[in-house]
């Protein structure tokens, strides 16, 4: 089962003139909310319910109108729990070596343990 969490990224501009005194904030622009959970606000940008696929490199950029656009990355790590992908079964001769695989997808990568009849 994914567990959902919402995310907010806060991308920050410091807008100042010379000796460094610091002007008042644009207004906040808000977008309307997009139907796939991102809903952005000024500086804020808002995802519902982040889910793995919205996982990677977001950008945040600038302007104010005094000289060219800013930008910054910044990169959003999902982590979920471990699903697993694939297994094989191995059928070797009496005598030989087995080698049994189970592959699993998660965020930070998952432990392995094995059992058979409820023992290591």
């Amino acid at each position: 089962q994914e567990v959902l969490i919402t995310a907010v990224l806060l991308c920050v501009l410091f807008s100042c003139v010379s000796l460094c005194l610091c002007l008042s904030p644009p207004p906040l622009h808000t977008s309307p909310p997009h139907t796939d959970g991102f809903t952005s606000e000024g500086e804020y940008l808002e995802i519902t319910e982040i889910n793995r696929q919205q996982a990677g490199e977001y950008e945040c950029l600038t302007a104010n109108g005094v000289s060219g656009a800013d930008s910054k990355r910044v990169l959003i790590t999902v982590n979920y729990p471990p699903t697993i992908k694939d297994v094989k079964d191995a059928y070797p001769p009496m005598g030989k070596p087995a080698l049994l695989r189970c592959e699993a997808m998660a965020v930070p990568p998952a432990e392995f343990e094995w059992f058979k009849d409820d023992k290591l």
